[in-house]
């Protein structure tokens, strides 16, 4: 209910060592928990950058139970043919707050915010926002998670989960 992760990711391929491809990924993210009885706070940013020419599998993508619940997983930012292409630029965040009703069963309200970038160092594309609540049930495997978000236009999507997001 306290404290702060930070993580960084750093993955090069390059044909000098036997690699096909030649490409730099870099992943940043920080979260941070504070609690004031009866409640807990949290927000969590990801920072993700890639070289241009990076193959579509390497990409980055947002949305889903862990990412912006108003979405569904890996589902931000433009399609083709109906999938997802992801980018090679991404900010990510999350801002939620929890209560607690008794010692094992919360409800939560959160903010998600996120975009995906087609070209390295250029975050004019669209920010896709989301809002919404869930519940929180600790039980001896874990939270056991259950949230609903909803985008601006009024769409949603339902996630289930073990665990929490932050």
């Amino acid at each position: 209910k306290n404290g702060y992760y930070t993580s960084f990711y750093i993955e090069k391929a390059m044909k000098p060592l036997a690699s096909e491809i030649d490409y730099l990924k870099l992943l940043a993210e920080g979260r941070y928990i504070k609690e004031v009885d009866p409640m807990v706070f949290a927000i969590k940013v990801r920072l993700g950058r890639l070289s241009q020419e990076t193959p579509l599998f390497k990409h980055f993508f947002a949305g889903g139970a862990m990412s912006n619940r108003g979405y569904e997983y890996r589902d931000l930012g433009i399609h083709y043919q109906g999938d997802a292409i992801g980018g090679v630029g991404m900010i990510d965040t999350s801002l939620e707050g929890r209560y607690y009703l008794t010692e094992n069963f919360s409800v939560v309200g959160f903010m998600d915010s996120s975009t995906i970038s087609q070209e390295v160092d250029k975050f004019e594309d669209d920010w896709y926002r989301s809002y919404g609540m869930g519940m929180r049930y600790l039980s001896i495997i874990g939270p056991l998670r259950f949230d609903i978000g909803f985008q601006e236009d009024g769409d949603f999507a339902l996630h289930l989960g073990i665990g929490q997001v932050f």
